[in-house]
């Protein structure tokens, strides 16, 4: 007679398998998981490749996107994040066009807002007047900006959108510069896609 295992037994032999209490063997581990692999690819929607160990990452199988694999990742998607599926191709998280795209958008923010991100001009505020001013609490010396922002942040944003509306529009602005070709780099880059 046929031994009947239900979905939760498998699940907890596949659980010994994988806390090494059977199979200690390392090839045949390599080719569990290899199998693992293929079954999770077929269904989900990748290629499963070798079964590799590494000291930083321990045992684990490479995925590669092939013509079943759903167009945002699928279930992959949540897993080595640092790899971006999308739409049939492969990318590196900040080179995945939607990365590229939202990059794109907070920077074109930036230079239409500046206001609402005074953080990026508190260095241009200093400039602006011609110090670093700075408070002592006892034997301790704080830029007054952080001091500022710490104590009363609406204070802190208003001065500083004080500033940005102002008085920036009528100076050079490094940070305006270095957003505006931040910018220009990605949108290039896109192109280039």
């Amino acid at each position: 007679m046929a031994k009947i295992l239900t979905d939760a037994e498998l699940l907890m032999l596949i659980n010994k398998i994988a806390d090494r209490e059977i199979l200690r063997d390392k090839e045949d581990y390599f080719e569990f998981l290899e199998a693992i692999g293929k079954v999770l690819g077929d269904f989900l929607g990748a290629t499963a490749g070798s079964a590799g160990y590494d000291d930083d990452l321990g045992y684990s199988v490479a995925f590669r996107i092939n013509e079943h694999t759903p167009k945002d990742g699928g279930e992959f998607s949540l897993y080595d994040t640092d790899v971006v599926w999308e739409n049939g191709k492969e990318f590196d998280r900040s080179s995945c066009p939607a990365a590229v795209r939202e990059q794109i958008a907070l920077l074109e923010d930036q230079i239409a807002h500046p206001e609402k991100y005074p953080e990026l001009f508190e260095c241009e505020y200093s400039e602006y007047l011609d110090q670093e001013s700075e408070v002592r609490v006892g034997s301790t010396y704080y830029k007054a900006i952080d001091v500022l922002k710490a104590v009363d942040p609406c204070k802190y944003k208003a001065l500083m959108q004080g500033f940005i509306l102002d008085v920036l529009p009528g100076r050079p602005s490094s940070v305006m510069e270095d957003l505006k070709e931040q910018l220009e780099i990605l949108k290039e880059a896109g192109n280039d896609n």
